[in-house]
């Protein structure tokens, strides 16, 4: 698993390229200042979507269903919430109390065939 690094100093907007199973990606985090929660974007290194408006949403796999296309990255993302209280991240505690976590395509598919994630 790898941890997608973001901000905690109240950017409402920014940046992230980071690499998932040997592919670099753009991560772009918007704050909905209405809505109270982090959005992302999501986008190959020559700047073509390849995910668009998803909410940093709670244990939920962020990518499974959106799954359209070679484009996409082989594993997935999950966001927890550190402290077990089940709050989304607020604007400044997503890399702190809440973390975005990548799953490899490797451990994602060890989890799928029943077994544990970082086993091997």
């Amino acid at each position: 698993m790898v941890q997608i690094p973001t901000l905690i100093d109240g950017t409402q907007s920014y940046t992230e390229q980071v690499e998932l199973d040997g592919v670099t990606f753009r991560f772009f985090f918007n704050w909905n200042v209405r809505e109270g929660r982090w959005y992302f974007d999501l986008n190959d290194i020559a700047d073509n979507p390849v995910v668009s408006g998803r909410a940093v949403t709670l244990n939920t796999p962020l990518l499974g269903y959106l799954r359209r296309s070679t484009s996409y990255p082989a594993g997935d993302l999950i966001v927890i919430d550190t402290s077990n209280s089940n709050t989304d991240a607020s604007l400044t505690d997503l890399g702190d109390r809440v973390i975005m976590l990548y799953i490899t395509g490797s451990d994602l598919a060890t989890i799928q065939a029943g077994g544990v994630a970082g086993s091997d």
